[in-house]
């Protein structure tokens, strides 16, 4: 085994596997929720596993001089090939030799998974949706999807899709995987502990890029509001974090703001943040999928966005918040707490089931595993 432009190589042959999981991220929720001892195998690419082995090579060469002829029959003279279009090309003589009949990812926005899915014809493509994609992804990044089988949150996002261009064959809106996992697995009344739950979008600052800046200009408004509202009504508050709760750039950040007016829950694989949304009267946050999660399942819920574009997202005004002034700020959040849940519902129910779908009778993880075993 050994390291190269940060790819491991081994020398030898990935196994045949019916299934590929693409990307180890997130598998767990296919491999334990999905596949439930259907075998599969997985593609590393954190960092990505080089398989070298005369199989593979030879496959890869025999694409190669396809790719090549074609570039000849085409009278096209830019021969040349990216070490990116070579190394992509080397992915789908690996997987050739894997022969999968499916090959499913958590990683919905990967783009390496985008051109296997355009390019590789001897399998079918799984990919689920794994959060939010804002108009900027789209507009400003020109991001370009490519997939053949989406299972998304809602038709929202098939809508968007079509707006913004965007290449699926077949979108399957069956709401969130872990929240239904979450939600199956956990279907008791919670006592609600909280007036207010607050999702955090916390970003590591090293991390922010210039373009980004107004959204977190957004973010400070939004908690200076929200932690004036909270002291001035003496309310109870969840904060529920983005990051385990030894993340002290992210406690340290917030407690500026908040002081002890809240509850501090660290984030313990999702679960604390779905808890908390059981025990919150009304969540309230910006740029999160939990959020959108909270209202399908039925949770009041205010989204907020200062950043006066919609680079982020255009949800509608009935969830969306976006007047700078505290005034406005408390009006709204006043008229949510005294409306009773069945004139929210009444209201919002058709909306939040075409943002992000909820069927706790039939959740994501059972739907896909039934589309997925009709292909093996």
């Amino acid at each position: 085994m050994a390291m190269i432009f940060n790819k491991k190589l081994i020398f030898g042959s990935p196994p045949e596997s019916k299934v590929i999981i693409f990307d180890e991220a997130n598998s767990n929720y296919i491999e334990e929720y999905i596949l439930n001892n259907i075998s599969s195998f997985i593609y590393k690419m954190r960092p990505e596993n080089i398989y070298i082995n005369s199989r593979i090579i030879l496959c890869f060469l025999r694409r190669l001089t396809d790719i090549i002829l074609k570039i000849f029959k085409e009278k096209n003279n830019k021969l040349g090939l990216s070490l990116l279009e070579l190394l992509h090309y080397y992915r789908m003589a690996t997987i050739e030799i894997i022969n999968p009949n499916v090959i499913i990812t958590y990683i919905d926005n990967s783009d390496d998974y985008h051109h296997l899915c355009r390019d590789f014809k001897n399998a079918q493509f799984f990919a689920i949706q794994n959060g939010n994609h804002s108009n900027r992804e789209f507009e400003i990044k020109n991001k370009k999807f490519y997939l053949q089988h989406y299972f998304c949150f809602g038709d929202y996002e098939k809508d968007r899709f079509l707006k913004f261009g965007q290449v699926v064959q077949d979108y399957y809106p069956v709401g969130s995987l872990p929240f239904g996992i979450y939600r199956y697995h956990n279907n008791q009344n919670f006592k609600i502990k909280y007036d207010i739950g607050i999702v955090s979008c916390f970003r590591i600052k090293s991390k922010m890029r210039d373009s980004q800046k107004d959204f977190f200009i957004s973010l400070d408004v939004m908690h200076s509001f929200l932690a004036r509202y909270i002291d001035e009504h003496n309310l109870r508050a969840g904060f529920f974090m983005r990051y385990p709760f030894d993340n002290q750039e992210e406690i340290q950040y917030y407690k500026k703001i908040y002081g002890n007016n809240v509850d501090y829950v660290g984030n313990i694989k999702g679960k604390s943040t779905y808890q908390g949304i059981d025990m919150s009267e009304i969540i309230v946050s910006s740029l999160s999928t939990t959020i959108c999660e909270a209202m399908g399942y039925g949770k009041k819920i205010l989204f907020c966005d200062f950043t006066k574009t919609d680079k982020y997202h255009d949800y509608d005004s009935m969830i969306m918040f976006t007047d700078n002034n505290y005034i406005s700020f408390k009006k709204r959040l006043d008229g949510l707490r005294c409306e009773s849940y069945e004139s929210y519902r009444n209201r919002t129910k058709q909306y939040a089931s075409y943002l992000m779908k909820f069927n706790p009778d039939y959740p994501p993880h059972m739907y896909i595993r039934d589309k997925l075993i009709g292909y093996l």
